[in-house]
């Protein structure tokens, strides 16, 4: 019989590895075949050097991508969505800081079609006046009610006051920015940079199956990529926005960190993960379950392509403000004077290499990754390697990062409620 009262042994993970894609091209542009999948479904992803980095007018890049399926030289927007209905096929769109995507999710056996109309979509868009009216009123009603939750604000803020409201990072779109969008200017930036990055084919597709997508690809030059300067911004040490009528204040604590590229990111990854990664973290241990102050706090690595940030994040009841901002000075502190314990240490290296390996569960999920050694100009074990690396860290190793890069007194700190 099974002894419900004795747990289950536990075995760390212990190894991981990402498939090897195969990649062709078309013009200069790298198309990369990611096999494996069992389904008969195909993912397509177009991956442009377009995000707000590229940006002569604020907001374009956002209303360009996500005008894209909203019509086309030939077709409207709601013939473009019941001709993807039928095909049982969709589209997506999405814009960052540094790249912006446009996807098609379809049936293998419908692909041929489905290629058809979504390159009409990447190569002819329309960006119809009264579709982009629609969007843009949409938008502004979005941001009001955004604007009323001081997450949101406080988010908005924090990057802002690291970059400068000005740098690409930084910056945030508001409702005069929005108001001022026209078609002309959606169209002179997709223009500029609307040839694909990188092509990424998540599906299985046999060596005659690849050769006729290929064929139907009309893209012969990759965009010119852009040096992006990285930001001179002074970041105040303290920022106190003051929100009437609020009972909570949500709090954002953080600097520029390291990106990807940076050989010691998977130290300072798994050491964010032991802080504020995961339930079992320190930060939620005392935040949550012994103080009680908040349902959830987090603390987290954003790399973007040139710079990154490190965040920890909460919303307190405004009395408790001061108290909760104090008791996470005090765990930043402890994991650079004292040594993480060795059942800690195991328990969330556990965690983290068990959900590494969760990420790489499915075939989009195992492109995703992909993407990022690509994008970020990784070497190609880069997982690998950090997997490994992670395995290796001890806990004088990780007192010495966090005495490098969180130290208490170098976080800018945020609060809005």
């Amino acid at each position: 019989m099974l002894n419900r009262q004795v747990a289950p042994a536990f075995h760390e993970p212990s190894y991981l590895a990402l498939p090897e894609p195969l990649v062709k091209y078309v013009g200069d542009i790298p198309v990369y075949f990611v096999q494996g999948v069992q389904q008969r479904v195909l993912k397509l992803e177009l991956i442009f050097d377009a995000g707000r980095t590229f940006e002569h007018k604020a907001g374009t890049s956002h209303f360009a991508w996500q005008m894209l399926s909203k019509g086309t030289a030939g077709k409207t927007a709601t013939e473009v969505a019941e001709i993807f209905d039928r095909l049982g096929a969709h589209v997506e769109t999405t814009t960052g800081q540094d790249y912006s995507t446009l996807a098609l999710y379809a049936l293998t056996k419908n692909w041929k079609e489905a290629l058809n109309l979504f390159l009409e979509i990447a190569t002819q868009p329309a960006f119809p006046e009264d579709e982009l009216a629609l969007l843009k009123a949409l938008s502004i009603d979005q941001l009001r009610v955004n604007l009323e939750k001081t997450s949101f604000v406080a988010s908005r803020r924090f990057r802002e006051n690291i970059f400068g409201a000005d740098h690409p990072y930084g910056k945030s779109l508001n409702e005069t920015e929005i108001n001022s969008i026209v078609t002309a200017d959606l169209t002179a930036f997709f223009k500029a940079v609307g040839r694909p990055l990188v092509i990424y084919v998540t599906a299985q597709l046999d060596e005659t199956e690849q050769k006729n997508f290929l064929s139907q690809l009309p893209f012969k030059n990759r965009f010119t990529e852009t040096v992006v300067t990285a930001s001179a911004h002074l970041p105040e040490a303290s920022i106190a926005i003051d929100k009437k009528g609020s009972v909570q204040t949500s709090l954002r604590l953080g600097k520029k960190s390291l990106v990807r590229s940076d050989a010691q990111y998977p130290d300072l990854l798994f050491l964010t993960h032991v802080l504020g990664g995961y339930f079992g973290s320190r930060l939620m241990k005392n935040i949550r379950e012994e103080k009680g102050l908040t349902y959830g706090i987090y603390a987290a690595l954003q790399p973007f392509k040139h710079e990154g940030i490190f965040v920890i994040g909460a919303d307190v009841n405004k009395e408790n403000t001061v108290l909760a901002i104090e008791e996470i000075r005090k765990e930043l502190k402890m994991l650079r004077t004292a040594e993480i314990q060795p059942d800690e240490l195991r328990a969330a290296r556990g965690h983290f290499l068990g959900s590494l390996q969760a990420e790489v569960a499915n075939p989009f999920a195992v492109t995703e990754k992909i993407k990022n050694i690509h994008l970020h100009n990784l070497p190609a074990d880069y997982y690998k390697t950090l997997f490994e690396r992670v395995q290796q860290l001890t806990p004088h190793d990780l007192m010495q990062t966090a005495a490098t890069y969180l130290h208490e007194d170098s976080l800018n700190v945020v609060t809005v409620g």
